[in-house]
């Protein structure tokens, strides 16, 4: 079963740019490298609001994470969201009851 580490992440556009590390467990622990696919969606825009998304990862062991990387976009703008889902896969499940969905909320500078 591989879920997300938290439901709720933040980050900011203050100061150009930063990053927030998403972080996802695996149980059990995977052996060997397996590949996790995730869906990106939410209000944030790839590319302007944060840099685009492979939409997969590779993990071993019990752990991995998935770097997002937030964008200043300089618009006067409302807070946005990135929202990752997790997708089942081979070699993996995805428990609807743990932690399926992560967001990662923008405060947006003016």
């Amino acid at each position: 079963m591989v879920e997300f580490s938290a439901v709720s992440y933040d980050g900011s556009e203050a100061g150009g740019s930063g990053t927030v590390t998403v972080g996802l467990r695996a149980t059990p622990s995977f052996s060997t490298s397996t590949t996790v696919s995730y869906r990106v969606g939410g209000t944030a825009s790839s590319g302007a609001d944060f840099t685009a998304l492979a939409g997969a990862l590779s993990m071993t062991g019990g752990g991995g994470s998935l770097a997002v990387s937030i964008l200043e976009d300089r618009l006067d703008e409302e807070a946005e969201t990135i929202v990752l889902q997790l997708d089942g896969g081979s070699g993996y499940t995805v428990v609807l009851e743990s932690e399926p969905t992560a967001e990662v909320s923008i405060t947006v500078t003016s």
